[in-house]
């Protein structure tokens, strides 16, 4: 049937419609609900906020009155009570530092090697700042990349023994940038439960499927592989597996001071084809015969064993910024996929040069990790002997530099918050009254894997024996009144063993 094209005629359209139902009956049907819709949307009226009478200044005053705006502030920093002033530090870093012109002794830097201070590392520095200036004002990509930089990459790959390395400006930036350049929407990551913040935003950024397992917790770690490399094998169906998979540890875990078995998570990752994500950032230049970190500690090598190797400069090396070394495939991949590379201003020239120098006084000084680790093991060894009796939990490895201490189940049962006041006072005697640097572990309320609250200590190659035994007898001291008062209270209980202790000066 020849319809023409009288559109405007209603028997042309009953015609079609007709013809064209005999023919596609499911089509027309099709055509029918969606010109209906269009019809709806066009004729329906549109919602209209002020549709209706005006609202009057009265109803405007009560609607205004019951909204709650959302606070700016967390509310977990409106019901704590105020922080006492930052203690300003007066002089370089050190195993002893000036506050309000009197010297104490420092357990708060991660200075390990104690090269903050270093006279050649100063004298470089000077060089390079009268020919560079102060800032290199552009990311790497942009005229931001000075042959320093280049240099701190060639000389972190041959200290390490890898193919190419890349710097990132800052330290907590680089975890969470590498992290997100490799891991994407659908695939897995496994992650220890008390990683630090920088893996944390690596993790969200990631939008990555994340399982957590208990904290250095070996046989938990497997038992989460297996169920994954389970539920994967009966997805896929023999088909290649089309997500990335992987694990990300630290070194030396920032939150407990523990050491990870690499080794042994080398072997688990190979046995479920699983790639490694390491976070040495307080191991390099601390563990392993020659500082070299954890990889060398375990015997283990980065590429082949471990995929990524990530490091902060702010500790061993006395700089700023962080380095991520492996494969030169690694490493091009994050030059245009990690964003704190590609869009952070890079690192001031001269703390390029005082990491540089830094590594090689690292390689020349083999003695200086071996010095640091024997320090650890004797503060460690002195502070548990110290404490007999008191019940207080010490964490942390063998040769790990960084301890936590943390209250045990005797003083009753109690919250963080209790835990922490508690502890803060502790800190405050320490310092008003032994002249001890040694302050609470910090979080930030982004922070969702915080283990509870603790005291940390750094012991670097600066402390000497003498000074480490006479914190050990403070602390017993501090802490055995501590606990004297928390048993004389009535309730024995810390919520109200914090409430009633005041400062004495």
């Amino acid at each position: 049937m020849d319809f023409g094209w009288n559109l405007l005629s209603p028997r042309w359209w009953v015609e079609y419609a007709v013809e064209f139902g005999t023919r596609e009956p499911a089509h027309l049907a099709m055509e029918i609900i969606c010109l209906g819709l269009i019809v709806y949307l066009v004729f329906s009226s549109q919602y209209k906020p002020n549709e209706g009478k005006p609202l009057s200044r009265k109803e405007e005053d009560a609607l205004i009155a019951e909204w709650t705006p959302e606070p700016i502030v967390p509310h977990s920093f409106l019901n704590q009570e105020p922080e006492e002033p930052f203690v300003v530090v007066e002089s370089a870093t050190g195993a002893v530092v000036t506050v309000g012109g009197e010297d104490y002794c420092n357990y708060a830097s991660t200075n390990f090697l104690g090269l903050a201070n270093n006279s050649d590392i100063k004298k470089a520095c000077r060089t390079t700042i009268e020919k560079y200036g102060v800032g290199s004002c552009g990311p790497r990509g942009f005229y931001g990349s000075i042959d320093v930089h280049v240099q701190l990459e060639k000389t972190m790959s041959n200290f390490l023994g890898t193919s190419d390395t890349i710097l990132y400006s800052d330290a907590l930036a680089c975890m969470a940038s590498v992290i997100p350049a490799f891991a994407k929407t659908g695939d897995i990551i496994v992650a220890d439960e008390h990683v630090n913040n920088g893996i944390q935003n690596g993790l969200k950024l990631s939008r990555s499927r994340i399982c957590f397992y208990k904290h250095n917790d070996l046989a938990d770690m497997e038992k989460l592989l297996s169920e994954i490399a389970e539920k994967a094998a009966r997805h896929n169906k023999g088909k290649e597996e089309v997500h990335r998979r992987f694990i990300v540890v630290e070194g030396i875990y920032q939150y407990t001071g523990e050491i990870v078995n690499l080794k042994a998570v080398v072997e688990l990752a190979k046995k479920y084809k699983f790639r490694i994500i390491l976070d040495d950032s307080l191991a390099l230049g601390v563990i392993g015969a020659t500082g070299r970190g954890s990889c060398e500690h375990w015997g283990v090598k980065i590429d082949s064993d471990v995929s990524i190797v990530c490091a902060a400069l702010d500790s061993s090396i006395a700089s700023v910024g962080g380095i991520c070394t492996g494969s030169k495939q690694v490493v091009s991949h994050q030059r245009l996929s990690g964003s704190g590379y590609c869009f952070s201003a890079s690192s001031p020239p001269y703390t390029a040069t005082a990491a540089t120098v830094a590594v090689g006084l690292l390689a020349a000084n083999p003695e200086l990790p071996a010095r640091t680790r024997a320090r650890a093991a004797f503060f460690r060894a002195a502070l548990r002997d110290a404490l007999v009796g008191l019940p207080l939990l010490l964490s942390g490895s063998a040769e790990s530099p960084v301890l936590h201490l943390r209250l045990d189940a005797g003083w009753a049962a109690a919250s963080a918050a209790d835990a922490s006041a508690l502890l803060r006072r502790a800190s405050e005697s320490l310092r008003d009254e032994h002249r001890l640097i040694a302050t609470l572990a910090m979080y930030l309320p982004s922070e969702t894997l915080c283990p509870a609250p603790s005291i940390r200590l750094n012991v670097t190659a600066l402390h000497a024996e003498e000074d480490l035994t006479a914190t050990a007898a403070a602390f017993k001291q501090v802490f055995a009144t501590l606990y004297a008062e928390c048993k004389d209270n009535a309730a024995c209980s810390l919520g109200n063993t914090a409430a009633g202790l005041t400062k004495r000066k």
